[in-house]
């Protein structure tokens, strides 16, 4: 009687394991964009660093395009495509970026930090001309998923630019994204 109890007490003990194995496996991640494409938008806020930067006057919005393909749940490669102006002074910027995603992803949110490198270039049509220089930059951000595939973002970027006139800048932006 001792030997079927014990039985019985493994079986019961493997089939509820196996069963809540089993929930969690159709229970999906929706931030896990592991082998997924995504299109993205960014609205954003520049500000130069003072102590750096060379007569460059404040940029006030960028808007950024980003395509996204998830290499695996904690990584992701990101090409982006930006523009910023500030009307003020007749100045604007173009950028390409390519970046590298470390992702902790958990249920309906990702936080993660970024860097890349690009080339950005700069017309000050009041200042001096148009100039082309490499860029590297750091982020941090975090997307929290509204449904499988709508994600809305917050990021903060550390811009460093290597060009005759500098302009590293501090960026805070919002974004939706869009994952297939």
């Amino acid at each position: 009687m001792r030997k079927k109890i014990i039985i019985a007490a493994i079986s019961f003990l493997m089939l509820a394991g196996f069963s809540s194995l089993s929930i969690a496996q159709e229970t999906e991640n929706e931030s896990d964009i592991t082998n997924r494409f995504g299109v993205g938008y960014r609205f954003g806020w520049m500000d130069d660093d003072d102590d750096t930067s060379t007569i460059v006057p404040d940029v006030d919005q960028k808007h950024s395009a980003l395509l996204i393909y998830g290499l695996s749940p904690y990584t992701a490669l990101q090409l982006e495509g930006s523009y910023a102006t500030n009307w003020d002074f007749d100045t604007e910027f173009y950028s390409l970026f390519a970046d590298l995603q470390l992702r902790m992803p958990m249920e309906e949110m990702a936080a993660y930090i970024f860097g890349g490198v690009g080339l950005q270039n700069q017309d000050f049509d009041d200042i001096f001309d148009s100039e082309d220089s490499m860029a590297w930059r750091a982020g941090i951000g975090a997307e929290y998923f509204m449904t499988e595939q709508t994600a809305v973002n917050a990021e903060g970027i550390y811009n460093f630019d290597d060009g005759d006139a500098t302009f590293n800048s501090w960026e805070l932006r919002l974004g939706l994204s869009y994952y297939f």
